[in-house]
């Protein structure tokens, strides 16, 4: 792109329709006696690079990281 031109959006998006990423947050319920949300089954493989992040290397080992559930 050329210096200060600006990205065209696909739709506008009207200022009172989705709410500010800096709004105060909504206080925690009071009669809340347990977590809000719970994920069971959360997992992300990541794939170790063999020859650094700009080479052409093939892709190494696997490692996966699990979510594990503690209360």
């Amino acid at each position: 792109m050329k210096p200060g031109e600006r990205l065209v959006p696909i739709r506008e998006i009207p200022p009172g329709d989705a709410p500010h990423l800096m709004a105060e947050k909504a206080e925690w319920p009071v009669d809340a006696t347990g977590p809000l949300l719970e994920c069971v089954g959360v997992r992300k493989t990541f794939t170790i690079r063999q020859s650094g992040w700009f080479g052409s290397g093939k892709s190494g080992p696997r490692v996966v990281a699990r979510a594990t559930r503690s209360v």
